[in-house]
């Protein structure tokens, strides 16, 4: 692309405006910012057939004529220069006059370009005739130019086909496109659509075609990543008529939409198991991993030819949620040791006599997860000390049939995931020196809760599908979290609460937090490390973002560092003070500064320091704002 094209970047940021690109009157482009996500074929094709009076609206500004039609849903305007023409896509409340304002005032940067880029780029089949046309009196100059409106894109007009199935290598063919009619009145054949994956794009039993896959947790393949690829669709891709079917293989479903050209598209969620997440990723059959839990060092060792798995590039947390135990509404108890769980859950308990305060006499019905579940492996980690499951242990494929399970026998416990409670009675969970624990929104979102987890999803480090990224960033973004808040998990958005002080809090703990509220996050840190983990690196931006908020502007700041209680007590006071300061150092970077940073030493533990997870658990800096 010839030139400086920061003209096209300015014109980005205005609102509702969401690609622009310039070409040269004889049909070359020049240069383009474009998004990648729209598929080029038919709105490309039925472009190149628009006519300047067909539907448009032209008028004058400032010197310049601007030709204004309607193009599906959105908004395309045409400004013509002397050697060509700027093209910008628009959404339908773009506001006009901010619009013509700043083309004109780029307008020498744009004459530049257009000096700049005569005779570069490619020329698009057709275009010498287009051009003998114009030489022969044909004033219409602008009618090929409109074709490059996703050149950039197709890179000179070579459609690349991926055609496979979801068990076979990718093949990948070229083929050219032919010209349909500007808008037919026909169903649109399947056409391929410009996207280099490692998933295999293939046509569906739904006849759309699949631009992203993505496989593993059922936990989050049931009901979290369809709607997110959902809001993806219609708030990204702009796609229209937006649903979730049944795919044609089992545990799959899609989620397919129509893009403004009336292509049929898909993106395909195959709900399994952790373990299938990665296995799918390994072998490049799916471009996103979902786990409900951590990827684990074997699984790291062999996905490293595409990346470090546990760098922040490759591993996205999602929501958070929280495995909650689970019993008949009958059962008396309301709480029970870590302890107690494992017991019950390896076989040690077996009648619920055992436990009178429980006011059942009966054998205890285990139910759980198939060996393959992540919610099966983080329990067993989390709870069991990865001790061995009870022989007796009933399996169930999924978390709600699980729930549904308890709900309907009086002397079953069982384990799910916070949204799939349901109908069964969650209690809370006490730990070695810590007060229980019951499973809220605000408990899993600062993982006081000992049973909480992260959500993942995982993908290579420069994923080979462009969707990918933009995909998972909108998924950690308000899109994503309003989604995951809905369906019942722990969104990773940034709230506040008014905190009740446990009875056993030092007193200087509570002159801290006096007139504050505490903050939904506690930050933590990468074992052995004063390296903030995954999660703490990006609430550190959600933070900020809520920091600048109109309504917390100028409130205080109260960072509260702790740690374990391993080794002496001067030396882990010491600790938990650098935590604290650590992240007033981070947020002092950009531009916010703390009133209070102090170290509580090992008081308040949240969790047992007899394990390696109750002590990093502890290792903790909590955030307070004041009122």
């Amino acid at each position: 692309m010839a030139g400086n094209t920061n003209c096209l970047n300015d014109l980005l940021a205005i609102p509702e405006v969401l690609g622009a690109f310039l070409a040269h009157s004889g049909g070359r482009l020049i240069a383009s910012r474009m998004p990648q996500h729209f598929a080029q074929g038919h709105v490309e094709k039925s472009l190149i057939e628009r006519e300047p009076t067909d539907s448009s609206i032209t008028e004058t500004v400032g010197g310049l004529q601007r030709h204004d039609f309607q193009y599906y849903e959105f908004r395309v305007f045409v400004y013509t220069f002397a050697k060509g023409a700027l093209y910008v896509l628009c959404r339908p409340k773009v506001i006009v006059p901010q619009l013509d304002n700043a083309v004109l005032q780029q307008e020498g940067d744009i004459v530049d370009l257009l000096k700049k880029g005569t005779g570069a780029g490619r020329a698009r089949t057709g275009d010498t005739a287009r051009e003998k046309q114009k030489e022969s009196g044909g004033k219409q100059f602008f009618l090929p130019v409109i074709a490059c409106l996703i050149l950039l894109i197709i890179a000179g007009g070579a459609f690349v086909y991926l055609k496979a199935s979801p068990s076979n290598p990718p093949v990948v063919q070229s083929a050219p496109p032919t010209v349909p009619p500007a808008v037919q009145s026909e169903p649109l054949k399947a056409e391929a659509v410009n996207v280099t994956s490692a998933a295999k794009p293939v046509v569906t039993a739904s006849a759309a075609e699949v631009l992203l896959r993505i496989e593993g947790s059922a936990t989050l393949g049931e009901k979290l990543t369809p709607q997110i690829a959902s809001g993806f669709m219609k708030d990204e891709m702009f796609a229209g008529d937006v649903r979730v079917v049944n795919g044609k293989a089992s545990h799959t479903k899609q989620v397919v939409g129509t893009l403004g050209d009336g292509k049929l598209v898909a993106i395909e969620i195959i709900s399994k198991t952790s373990n299938d997440g990665f296995a799918c990723l390994e072998t490049e059959n799916c471009d996103i991993a979902m786990s409900s839990r951590p990827v684990n060092p074997e699984e790291t060792a062999r996905l490293q030819q595409i990346g470090p798995m546990t760098n922040s590039a490759s591993e996205h947390i999602l929501a958070l949620d929280g495995i909650a135990v689970v019993l008949h509404p009958v059962n008396r108890i309301d709480n029970l040791s870590l302890q107690q769980i494992a017991d019950i859950f390896t076989g040690k308990i077996t009648s619920w006599s055992q436990l009178p305060e429980s006011g059942l006499d009966g054998d205890v019905q285990v139910y759980g997860r198939g060996p393959e579940s992540g919610s099966n492996a983080v329990f067993r980690y989390l709870a069991l000390r990865d001790e061995a499951f009870t022989s007796g242990m009933k399996t169930v494929a999924s978390d709600a049939a699980l729930a549904d399970q308890v709900a309907a026998d009086k002397f079953a416990i069982g384990f799910v995931s916070l949204p799939y409670m349901k109908n069964a009675k969650a209690i809370a969970i006490e730990q070695d020196g810590a007060a229980p624990v019951f499973p809220t929104p605000f408990t899993v979102s600062t993982e006081d809760y000992p049973l909480s987890r992260r959500l993942y999803f995982y993908t290579a480090v420069n994923p080979k599908n462009y969707l990918a990224r933009p995909f998972f960033q909108y998924a950690l973004g308000d899109g994503g979290q309003n989604v995951a808040q809905n369906q019942g998990f722990v969104s990773l958005t940034i709230d506040k609460i008014s905190s009740t002080v446990p009875s056993y809090a030092p007193q200087n703990y509570r002159d801290s937090i006096n007139d504050a509220d505490r903050l939904s996050l506690n930050f933590r840190f990468r074992s052995g490390s004063s390296e903030l983990d995954n999660r703490g690196k990006r609430d550190l931006e959600r933070l900020i973002a809520f920091l600048i908020r109109p309504e917390n502007r100028g409130k205080s700041i109260r960072l509260l560092g702790f740690a374990d209680s391993r080794g002496e007590r001067a030396a882990n006071c010491y600790l938990s003070k650098v935590r604290a300061e650590k992240v007033a150092t981070i947020l002092q970077w950009r531009g916010i500064t703390t009133e209070a940073v102090e170290g509580f030493c090992d008081d308040m533990p949240i969790a047992t320091n007899a394990t390696a997870l109750g002590r990093e658990r502890n290792r903790r800096v909590e955030v307070w704002l004041g009122t």
